[in-house]
């Protein structure tokens, strides 16, 4: 155990002072999770759609990737709340926990509340666009689209610390959807500001990984951009060989960041929790 535990953080500010804090000093561990575990199958797919010249084999990376970041996520949840309380990390004891049963629990929990934003987001979606039509209106369809957003924000928020409590709490399926609710419900303004944070510094690696000298298309976590933006798939891979490689870097070092961010959120908001071998127990 180390000789130092944190204090939960009050606002998103402290959040990211103390994601910078655990960033720096577990840099090592942490990064070397991602560079384990995500980074090897980003490169492989660069590799091949190099290779095979063919633009869908973007369709066949999206899930490989997709299953990747969820194992390093899954490691690295567990290992920034051993750390939150005042344990350590290394790469050894990191690799002892991935579990194939608790990532296949992991993707099932964050696949319902996926469908769940993704039906809010469309519902609205025909739900204005059936309003336009009624009343005559002639709302662009980019304003439907970025008023649907709302909507599916909040329930976005509303299930964000659907992964901690997996990971630390080992709820699965519709009871971690509740025990996420029953937190952010109870925090709605921390919630809501530890939601719009995470959306900013997403938002923020997006764009970094756009500005990629020669990156033609950005994998993971930007699958949005392929469904608003499907001609991105018709480029010549050899292109932006490079540019992609360099991308996957970058998304496998946000990986961490990203993670402790929101599992420090989680601590923020839930309440007293007792200690048990490193495990927290509500």
């Amino acid at each position: 155990m180390g000789d130092q535990s944190y204090t939960p953080a009050k606002g998103p500010v402290s959040l990211l002072a103390q994601t910078i804090s655990i960033s720096a000093r577990f840099c090592v561990p942490l990064w070397s999770i991602s560079a384990i575990f995500a980074l090897p199958t980003f490169l492989l797919f660069d590799l091949l759609a190099w290779q095979t010249e063919n633009p869908s084999m973007d369709y066949v990376a999206i899930p490989c990737t997709l299953v990747a970041t969820y194992v390093c996520s899954f490691i690295l949840i567990g290992e920034v709340s051993d750390i939150f309380l005042g344990g350590t990390t290394t790469i050894s004891k990191a690799i002892g926990r991935a579990s194939v049963v608790g990532v296949g629990r992991l993707l099932g929990a964050d696949a319902l509340m996926w469908i769940m934003v993704g039906v809010t987001f469309f519902g609205t979606v025909f739900l204005l666009a059936f309003l336009n039509l009624v009343l005559y209106h002639t709302l662009k369809i980019t304003l439907v689209f970025a008023l649907s957003l709302g909507p599916a924000f909040l329930i976005m928020t509303l299930f964000l610390l659907n992964s901690q409590v997996v990971v630390i709490e080992r709820l699965y399926w519709l009871s971690a959807l509740r025990r996420s609710a029953s937190l952010t419900w109870q925090s709605k303004t921390t919630s809501l500001g530890i939601a719009l944070v995470f959306v900013l510094l997403y938002t923020g690696f997006e764009t970094v990984f756009m500005l990629v000298p020669g990156n033609n298309l950005v994998e993971l976590p930007s699958f949005s951009i392929l469904l608003v933006f499907p001609e991105l798939l018709d480029q010549d891979p050899q292109m932006g060989l490079a540019g992609r490689m360099a991308a996957s870097v970058l998304l496998a070092a946000s990986i961490p960041i990203l993670n402790i961010f929101v599992t420090l959120g989680y601590f923020s908001v839930s309440r007293a929790p007792v200690v048990t071998h490193g495990h927290v127990v509500n």
